[in-house]
């Protein structure tokens, strides 16, 4: 049986995304290595963990905010709880997750050009980042078409 945390890392490796966020890396890569080694994971691991960062941040994600009171269920009224619709929000946050880390580096070739348009350069560096750019566009297309979204610019 796959796991969410299964989908998720194979999501993120096969695409090799990469974290900006240092400490959502330390903490990804742990959980990695955790199931790699066929170990069971365990919230309070995390949450008392020695890193204090790694602990703080566990202790925050795993804090529930909401709490559907008991009194819809009592009342016969189904409540559909998150683990249920995992299937369906895991890979759309990926999805997304995608969508944005291509729109980052989109938006960082287009800086590279501006400051070389500034600097009237001409070179093979500026032919690349123009290759690269249109790579980018196409597979951000295609996330969006899977995503069902539509975009106006």
């Amino acid at each position: 049986e796959r796991t969410v945390a299964d989908f998720i890392i194979n999501e993120i490796r096969n695409d090799e995304l990469k974290f900006e966020n240092l400490l959502y890396y330390k903490l990804f890569e742990e959980v990695f290595e955790l199931i790699n080694s066929g170990k069971t994971i365990d919230k309070q691991y995390f949450i008392q963990h020695s890193d204090p960062d790694i602990a703080k941040v566990s202790a925050e994600l795993c804090t529930t905010k909401y709490f559907i009171h008991q009194f819809w269920e009592k009342r016969g009224t189904h409540v559909e709880k998150i683990e249920d619709k995992l299937a369906d929000i895991i890979p759309n946050i990926i999805h997304q997750y995608k969508r944005k880390v291509m729109q980052r580096a989109e938006y960082q070739i287009n800086k590279k050009l501006s400051d070389a348009q500034k600097n009237k350069e001409d070179s093979p560096d500026v032919n690349e980042l123009l290759s690269q750019k249109i790579k980018i566009q196409k597979v951000i297309k295609l996330l969006v078409k899977d995503s069902g979204i539509v975009i106006m610019r």
